[in-house]
């Protein structure tokens, strides 16, 4: 009940945070709600594991008691996946739920399988031991696919943002270059067409480059002397 509801109200959230602030936002938001799912599993699962025998007794009658050794396991294999919660919600904000099926589907025949052999040697208490083998799983797994998506938001947020007056001034700049690349040479042009659009920003690729020398001098293109005249046998016709 805690992991769910601490899911449910933290997602909204999430998607404002990361959004607003991103990262960091986001890591904050996650980073609470797993705390509040941890606390409240912790709680349960303390009284649990301190008055399991008397808790059985009291809701489901003495012949109960004998499973207390598996109501323990229960409840340190819920405080386990509680920390699933903050994985769980980075994952959904940045829309990686192909990787949340994934693992689900896996943890169906893995689970039936190990559950199979601990049940037959341990009985209910194997079952008890299933149910934490596997939480344990889940937890490193989410906890390696958090990681995966959190890089995935830094590496995003390094990429350059330009905004819509620099992007329009390149464009016309890059315009501009391109014109004077195929404009004839005789007529001021380099006579080179799109190569100049490789030299339009050499700052931009590291250099120390003066901005106002960004336009190279580009070899004149020699005239292409063209043979109109027209041969004796077909001028006749």
């Amino acid at each position: 009940m805690f992991i769910g509801a601490a899911g449910s109200f933290g997602l909204p959230e999430a998607s404002r945070q990361l959004a607003e602030r991103g990262r960091d936002g986001l890591v904050r938001v996650s980073r609470f709600v797993t705390a509040a799912g941890v606390t409240g599993s912790a709680a349960c699962g303390i009284a649990v594991l301190v008055a399991a025998p008397a808790l059985l007794r009291l809701l489901y009658g003495a012949s109960f008691v004998t499973y207390a050794p598996a109501a323990r396991i229960f409840a340190v294999s819920v405080m386990v996946a509680a920390f699933s919660t903050g994985p769980v919600l980075t994952l959904m904000t940045t829309r990686r739920v192909r990787p949340l099926l994934i693992l689900n589907l896996v943890k169906v025949p893995l689970s039936l399988s190990i559950v199979c052999v601990l049940s037959a040697l341990y009985g209910v208490t194997g079952a008890a031991a299933t149910d934490l083998l596997m939480s344990t799983f889940t937890v490193v797994v989410l906890l390696v696919l958090q990681s995966t998506a959190r890089r995935s938001i830094d590496n995003a947020q390094t990429l350059p943002a330009i905004g819509f007056l620099e992007a329009l001034r390149r464009r016309i700049v890059r315009n501009f270059n391109h014109l004077i690349g195929i404009w004839p040479a005789s007529r001021g042009g380099s006579g080179l067409g799109n190569g100049v659009d490789l030299e339009i920003y050499p700052w931009e690729a590291g250099s120390e480059a003066d901005l106002t020398d960004h336009v190279r001098d580009f070899p004149r293109a020699h005239p292409i002397e063209l043979d109109c005249s027209v041969p004796d046998d077909v001028s006749r016709h």
